[in-house]
């Protein structure tokens, strides 16, 4: 007898072999037992997670001599044809290569037919977002109201290029991934019918691998006892497949927690003359410093990291080098990498140069902590070069400035602070500026705005002719009244005080960079 693969051979033939498809496969017995069998679905998901075999199952029951039952009985004619693909009454399309209209016209002309021998005639359509627009709107009519005898079933790895007026005429099922311990138990047991033995970690691997696709895992697994002589073991896993072992990433996380540059570079450059592709690394790598993000949130949540123990407390060890944020920061890295990479001619050298940054990891600064600290700073050029604590400590000066609204009544103080905070959310910029003027003086819709000659720079971005005539607009706006504003610098020096002579260093600083003078009144030198 000709070899089978196991994804054919161990193809589900009951609905209670539909591994981790529970809700879909009790659904569809529901439907038979209560009579309410539909005249379309839809199966939608990943590949090799059961869509196909679920529908002749599902045709298997209904055209079974029993049926229709949800125990279809595999022993008749209806189902040991439907299981070696020979039955005429049920019509499996690829809608790849049967995607135009045409071969949708010659369905439609097929189906008046009654079938063979069989209660329904049956058509599964495979991948019908393949179908080109033309072929959906002819299938339409048809879908809406077939004959009695017809049952559609489509199959289709992406829903979403699924017309909404298909959709809309079909009972829709979403199949799941499968999860890694029920892939794990298969391959056990197809291990046991060939009579050979494998590592735990091994099978937990090729489980990964799949991605929940039980078909994925099968064909790794014939490709698995293909290659070994033996038991299979992890190391030959890693090696078949093509990808780096684990323990090549916490070699990666040590010497990153090491700062150990030459160490990780030499290790990359190993890998890379080993065949290994820099996008499969980079992608490793976010999901290493992913998982290790979950251990390093809350030490409890380790069951929401798909990986062997030992490799979860090998992780954990790193914990006390690594906090949230050097994770962050790191995870930040390798995500502009795996962008950076795609397609590009320079993907080792964009690889090493984030490893350089990584061994660096603590130097990381991101931007939002950048701000942060401009902000402080500005504070303290604001209050003097004075610490906001010490500012709570001391005792005001007596000459000590606050905003002098002049001749403002109680309400027009509120109106000042009003156009402050209406610029704060058009342009803070500006906002700043007004906030930094030393005295406001409102009389007959003339808003007088002074400024003491050490905010000269605010005086003059806010007198600018486009700035002031934004600003007059905008207060008119907010107070709807006509006002029109005036910006002064007070020329007057402090009394015994005269400017001290600049150095030519000095002045050509300021000329370079437009800047200015402030005076320092907490300074305790003469």
């Amino acid at each position: 007898m000709a070899y089978i693969v196991t994804a054919r051979k161990y193809r589900p033939q009951v609905f209670e072999e539909l591994v981790g498809q529970e809700h879909i496969a009790n659904t569809l017995k529901n439907a038979i037992l209560k009579e309410r069998v539909g005249h379309a679905y839809i199966f939608s998901g990943p590949r090799g997670i059961g869509k196909t075999s679920a529908a002749r199952i599902f045709a298997k029951a209904l055209n079974c001599k029993n049926g229709p039952t949800p125990t279809p009985c595999n022993e008749c004619t209806f189902c040991t044809e439907i299981t070696e693909g020979r039955s005429l009454d049920l019509v499996e399309i690829d809608g790849a290569s049967n995607r135009r209209i045409d071969e949708i016209r010659q369905l439609r002309e097929n189906i008046r037919f009654v079938p063979s021998a069989a209660k329904y005639k049956i058509y599964i359509i495979d991948e019908v977002h393949m179908l080109t627009s033309e072929a959906f709107n002819a299938l339409l009519k048809t879908l809406e109201e077939p004959p009695s005898h017809v049952i559609f079933m489509f199959a289709t790895t992406e829903i979403n290029k699924v017309p909404q007026t298909i959709r809309s005429r079909c009972q829709q099922f979403v199949f799941k991934r499968i999860a890694i311990p029920e892939i794990v138990k298969m391959l056990k047991k197809v291990l046991r019918d060939v009579s050979m033995e494998a590592e735990e970690d091994a099978l937990f691997w090729i489980a990964k691998s799949a991605v929940g696709a039980m078909r994925d895992a099968q064909s790794v697994l014939d490709q698995m006892i293909s290659y070994c002589e033996g038991t299979i073991k992890e190391e030959d896993v890693f090696y078949v497949l093509g990808i780096p072992s684990y323990d090549i990433y916490h070699e990666f996380a040590r010497s990153i927690a090491g700062e150990d540059f030459s160490t990780a570079v030499s290790l990359l450059d190993k890998l890379l003359r080993d065949g290994m592709e820099v996008s499969t690394l980079v992608t490793g790598l976010i999901e290493y410093f992913r998982n290790l993000y979950i251990l390093a949130a809350d030490k409890e949540t380790s069951n929401l990291v798909d990986l062997p123990e030992q490799d979860i407390d090998t992780m954990k060890s790193f914990l006390s080098s690594f906090t949230k944020k050097d994770i962050n920061n790191i995870l930040v890295l390798l995500s502009r990498t795996y962008l950076d990479t795609k397609n590009s001619g320079l993907a080792r050298e964009l690889l090493e140069i984030t490893l350089i940054k990584l061994v660096r990891y603590k130097d990381i600064i991101q931007p939002v902590s950048l701000i942060k600290r401009l902000e402080e700073l500005k504070q303290k050029i604001t209050a003097g070069g004075q610490v906001a604590d010490e500012k709570k400590n001391t005792p005001p000066p007596e000459d000590n400035e606050e905003k002098d609204v002049s001749n403002a009544s109680e309400d027009n103080a509120d109106m000042i602070k009003r156009i402050i905070s209406h610029f704060s959310k058009k342009r803070r910029a500006i906002a700043e500026f007004l906030n930094r003027a030393k005295k406001y003086n409102f009389d007959n819709n003339l808003l007088t705005v002074t400024y003491e000659q050490n905010e000269r720079l605010s005086y003059e971005h806010v007198n600018e002719d486009s700035t002031k005539k934004f600003i007059e607009k905008e207060i008119n706006k907010l107070l709807q009244l006509d006002i029109r504003v005036n910006f002064v610098i007070n020329n007057r020096k402090a009394p015994g005080k005269e400017d001290p002579p600049l150095s030519p260093e000095v002045s050509k600083v300021i000329d370079v960079f437009k800047g200015e003078i402030i005076p320092n009144n907490n300074y305790g030198g003469n």
